[in-house]
């Protein structure tokens, strides 16, 4: 067994970035358990007492959906003892974050090392809409364009190579029933632009329906496929 830790050096802080609304953390304990390196959006700003911090770590209340922070810095002024309301949560071990825009992909939050997440898509702990009493990936668009990405693989990471056969599996809940279907599919972005698609697995269904999806696929010779998923307007 291998075990590995980190801490937060005493002085370190929180930081907001105004321009993309992401709060990054270096270290948050919630209900006994450390997250690291972890990014957010905030819903509100409920207090800032100031003072001397009164703890050396953020605390999170799932009940109340709030964070303590001990000290954060905006734009270079350093607030203390304060206390927000979290709106979505962007990614845990955080190795990278690409705010940018991209057509209708925004604010690009990195879950590890392994998946993306667009902005249709977020890491969900609402417990109704939870699997088996864990957090979820959640994606939500509602618009005219056809196919909307909220989760997809990293090619640094999951390495599909070309002219073989892969296979992947989830589970699903479905809380508010979709115009056109879920989507999963393998893709490669050269193979598309001479038109050259993979078949695809579609997921329909009613509020409250649960399952699992799976989708096997033998690759062509590109060396840039992806798994994506889509909600399809």
């Amino acid at each position: 067994m291998t075990l590995t830790f980190e801490t937060k050096a005493i002085g370190t802080y929180d930081t907001y970035d105004e321009t993309f609304g992401v709060l990054s953390i270096p270290l948050v304990q919630v209900e006994g358990r450390n997250y690291y390196n972890v990014k957010v959006t905030i819903s509100k700003v409920i207090s800032i007492d100031g003072g001397i911090p009164n703890q050396d770590f953020d605390t999170y209340r799932s009940d109340t959906s709030t964070l303590n922070i001990p000290s954060v810095s905006v734009q270079g002024n350093i607030y203390t003892n304060v206390r927000v309301g979290i709106e979505r949560v962007l990614c845990v071990k955080c190795q990278n974050y690409y705010p940018f825009t991209d057509g209708s992909v925004r604010n690009i939050a990195q879950l590890g090392n392994t998946f993306t997440l667009s902005n249709y898509g977020f890491i969900d702990n609402d417990q109704s809409n939870s699997l088996n009493g864990k957090p979820t990936i959640h994606g939500k668009f509602f618009g005219d364009s056809i196919y909307n990405r909220f989760l997809k693989t990293n090619t640094t990471t999951v390495k599909l190579l070309a002219n073989k056969s892969y296979s992947v599996s989830y589970d699903y809940k479905i809380v508010e029933k979709p115009t056109n279907g879920f989507e999963v599919l393998f893709f490669s972005q050269v193979g598309a632009a001479s038109n050259n698609f993979l078949p695809s697995k579609i997921i329909f269904g009613n509020p409250g329906d649960t399952g699992s999806a799976s989708l096997n696929a033998n690759l062509g010779s590109f060396q840039d496929y992806v798994i994506i998923w889509n909600i399809i307007g």
